[in-house]
């Protein structure tokens, strides 16, 4: 950070500098509020509010977003990202609140290990973006850097089964840095699209997650984690709707995983394979690699990864459902998932057959056989 920032010194007469890139933060799951539509914490500020017409200011201001702190911290995000605040005028608008309000949310983000960055419209509001964000402790970040165009790519891949999985598997071998996002303020809402092909909501997020949290820098836009729906904007951009929490904990294991190996975050795909709507990928480092497997089929399906891939007496952990594959006789591991299911793996040294697990049903078998026959002879006892 202290190199760009002396760039934007050197350079500030020639062109506009960003304080902050998309590689700065590719570490964090970044949370990507609609400040007009997240939480209305002041009433006093609602002169030109009109609730119920997504078309109208819907009232949210910083206040609000400062009350939901915990709720983003609680999910992994590492960092906040909000629409622009600042408005045609070169003012922040009066119904998100005050400097103060901003620079008070601002701290008590960096007091829960949040990031804070800002936006802007256009590049005439860059310069003042810039001096808000250097006043309240917050960072500027471009929003050309987000990849919306992948927006439409992943949703048209996970809204049905039985897709063209080649486009989003060639988005892991751009290895981009640059955030990528499922639903975004100027597209329909993923849900909506997932409901026009008459599937389950819930299943086609959790595999569009999967591979949203095994990319280089995610992004989630406010009300993905409760499946919000909507069409086209204004629609798409609804009030925050707390009380259904359909893939809170989904998203929370998954940057639970994200955090345990860095090499999702920090490594590059360098392997990809498709075959019947199945795609497996591989995330490495050079002393760490993670192999995501996605089964976007209506059937079950196999596929089967070499030593060239993966490497010789090595063993695939699962992550999510918790289960191992290790390598055949000749040498082979195969993945075998259930229809529209994922599952993320870490190659470790291979460790033996996992005696206990065998183990434990015959003994519980035993036990419980055990006392059948001490409570049948007791019964008999009783009964003479």
């Amino acid at each position: 950070m202290k190199k760009i920032a002396i760039i934007c010194l050197l350079f500030t007469f020639l062109m506009p500098c960003n304080i902050a890139y998309a590689s700065d933060v590719r570490q964090d799951v970044i949370y990507y509020i609609d400040v007009d539509r997240f939480v209305d914490a002041d009433l006093e500020n609602n002169s030109d509010v009109s609730k119920g017409d997504l078309s109208s200011l819907q009232g949210g201001d910083f206040k609000g977003i400062a009350t939901q702190l915990d709720y983003i911290q609680e999910m992994g995000f590492g960092a906040i990202y909000l629409s622009p605040v600042v408005d045609s005028n070169r003012a922040i608008p009066t119904h998100f609140g005050t400097q103060t309000e901003l620079k008070d949310l601002v701290k008590k983000a960096n007091d829960k290990e949040l990031q804070v960055f800002l936006t802007y419209d256009n590049a005439t509001l860059l310069s003042p973006t810039e001096d808000l964000a250097k006043q309240v402790g917050a960072e500027v970040f471009d929003n050309i850097l987000i990849e919306t165009e992948t927006t439409t790519i992943l949703q048209e891949a996970f809204a049905n089964s039985d897709t063209e999985m080649e486009s989003v598997l060639n988005l892991q071998k751009l290895n981009k840095k640059s955030p990528i996002t499922i639903d975004g303020p100027s597209a329909s809402r993923f849900t909506s699209n997932i409901v026009a092909a008459k599937k389950y909501p819930g299943t086609r997020w959790q595999l569009a997650l999967t591979y949203l949290y095994t990319s280089a820098s995610p992004m989630i836009y406010y009300g993905s984690e409760s499946a919000l729906n909507g069409g086209a904007p204004p629609a798409n951009q609804q009030i925050m709707n707390f009380s259904d929490k359909t893939l809170v904990d989904y998203i929370t294991k998954l940057a639970s995983i994200r955090t345990q190996f860095s090499a999702i975050s920090d490594g590059k795909t360098n392997y990809v394979a498709e075959q019947d709507g199945m795609i497996v990928y591989e995330r490495s480092t050079t002393n760490q690699q993670v192999i995501v497997a996605i089964n976007n089929s209506s059937k079950t399906n196999t596929m089967t990864l070499g030593k060239d891939v993966i490497g010789a007496e090595k063993e695939l952990r699962g992550n999510l459902e918790n289960y191992r594959i290790q390598s055949d006789k000749a040498g082979l591991y195969r993945i075998t998932l259930e229809p529209e299911t994922a599952e993320i793996f870490i190659v470790g040294a291979e460790t033996g057959i996992n005696w206990w697990w065998m183990i434990a049903p015959l003994a519980l078998f035993t036990v419980f056989g055990g006392l059948m026959v001490y409570f049948k002879k007791h019964g008999q006892r009783e009964t003479k």
